[in-house]
């Protein structure tokens, strides 16, 4: 099984004026897949020992907090398009925009500030893309785990169970003032906000151009679901149009401030 993911909140989000939560699809393993399942071997093991949970809580937010996340922006796209979104959305601060974000990545102790100034999660706490075969579930690079049907189906209503209170509780409890979802097909933003009674001062589903966004009342957050970046690369959009296309909507919002 791969690594959970449990959204990690910057040490400096709470300063923040404008409050952002960057929220992915799942946590993908990828080519770190031996070392991944020994961490999470490691934990499950403090778990079934009853060793302290902050220590395992730690390990598992320790790579947002130390910032080690910067240098997956080398082989991860999705990480490339936060730096590039942080890169434009403080440029009058930083004196660069997107095009400049390597200087982010470079520079992660002199960045710090805005590197740490956002909350960053997963909308799904346990990677999802299985397949089933013969041999248990296997991920797209074809390096199967051993999870039969009926555990992984148990696995998925935890995280269903978790989504939905992790969710709730960064909206609710966190109030960004902008939360970006880079996650079009496995999630129902406007479906989940319908479920859990969020009311919506305004609303824009145009689904063709894989845009989806609302403002909830309470609290006054304005919500962006958008394709995830490898999706982009996929289609050919863009990083910087759909980065300047969300920027825009925001900024000529007259309840941002």
């Amino acid at each position: 099984m791969p690594l959970i993911n449990i959204p990690t909140i910057g040490c400096g989000y709470k300063e923040q004026y404008i409050k952002i939560a960057i929220f992915g699809i799942d946590t993908n393993v990828g080519k770190d897949n031996k070392e991944a399942l020994s961490r999470f071997s490691r934990l499950k093991d403090d778990y079934d020992n009853n060793k302290n949970w902050e220590d395992i809580y730690d390990r598992l937010v320790k790579p947002f907090i130390n910032m080690a996340f910067v240098e997956y922006a080398n082989e991860s796209i999705f990480y490339e398009f936060v730096l590039k979104f942080l890169a434009e959305f403080y440029k009058k601060e930083l004196g660069f925009g997107w095009q400049g974000w390597e200087e982010l990545k470079n520079n992660k102790e002199k960045y710090s500030g805005i590197l740490q100034s956002f909350i960053l999660g997963n909308i799904h706490s346990f990677e999802i893309d299985k397949d089933i075969c013969e041999n248990g579930f296997k991920i797209k690079k074809s390096k199967s785990y051993n999870a039969n049907e009926k555990d992984w189906a148990e696995v998925k209503k935890a995280s269903k169970r978790f989504l939905d209170k992790k969710l709730k509780d960064i909206i609710n409890i966190c109030e960004p003032k902008l939360l970006l979802i880079l996650n079009w097909d496995s999630f129902n933003c406007k479906k989940w906000l319908d479920d859990n009674h969020y009311k919506r001062k305004d609303e824009i589903c145009d689904f063709d151009n894989h845009f989806y966004y609302a403002h909830i009342e309470t609290p006054n957050t304005h919500i962006y679901k958008i394709v995830h970046p490898s999706s982009m690369v996929k289609k050919k959009i863009k990083f910087i149009e759909q980065i300047s296309l969300i920027i825009e909507h925001f900024s000529n919002r007259e309840d941002t401030d």
